[in-house]
């Protein structure tokens, strides 16, 4: 059972690290970006990697924690 509640607690741990950097690096992107891009499609590109990634790695994550 401690092993289970340790896995458990790992998953959570990296998912809410990649969580946090993912909106950190989205803010990031949101604040530079924005105040040199004449226009967003920069933006929606960058954004749409971002959440990609995001998608990839949960899915990972998933699959590696039996989720």
């Amino acid at each position: 059972m401690e092993t289970d509640a340790a896995e458990h607690k790992a998953y959570w741990r990296k998912n809410l690290t990649i969580t946090w950097l993912a909106l950190l690096l989205w803010a990031a992107v949101t604040v530079l970006i924005g105040l040199y891009a004449r226009e967003a499609r920069e933006l929606t590109v960058i954004y749409a990697i971002i959440t990609g990634l995001y998608g990839w790695y949960l899915s990972r994550q998933d699959r590696f924690y039996g989720c």
